[in-house]
């Protein structure tokens, strides 16, 4: 029988998902820095080079952000808690006996997620959406990963 505070035993081996990205939150993303962009060309090949800076300029800090903000975006299951990070500014731990429910949802309520098929993880404090990849398969490691009610 393996020990539970083992290494090897299945919930306390540290995992990480990746957050699911759904195309059109790539498209929403990329879409003011390409427009700044495109029409950044448009002013440069009609002689505006001055304006077209500005919009190079433009697109290249509107992808930054974006870049900043979301990337990248994971969910770490550790041995006592989940660890979740979108960016370079966002970063949640949230330790497993705080957990009141795991659920599947579709909502569109912020959150560090770039899917709109997501997890939410209830604690007594609040409430935080994620979106895995292979949300079934995350939702039973972080389920095996709470602790169970003790017995009378």
């Amino acid at each position: 029988m393996k020990d539970p505070e083992s290494p090897s035993h299945p919930t306390t081996q540290i995992k990480v998902y990746e957050s699911a990205i759904d195309r059109w939150v790539i498209a929403l993303l990329l879409l003011s820095p390409l427009t700044s962009a495109a029409i950044g060309v448009y002013c440069f090949a009609n002689g505006k080079a001055d304006d077209a800076a500005i919009l190079f300029a433009a697109a290249a800090f509107t992808l930054l952000v974006s870049i900043a903000f979301t990337l990248p975006c994971r969910y770490t299951l550790t041995a006592d808690a989940i660890s979740i990070r979108c960016g370079l500014f966002v970063f949640y731990r949230i330790t497993y006996n705080d957990i009141e429910s795991v659920q599947r949802t579709s909502t569109w309520r912020s959150g560090p997620a770039l899917s709109l098929n997501r997890v939410e993880i209830k604690t007594n404090q609040k409430s935080v959406i994620i979106s895995p990849v292979n949300r079934d398969q995350f939702i039973k490691d972080l389920t095996d990963r709470l602790p169970r009610p003790k017995e009378d």
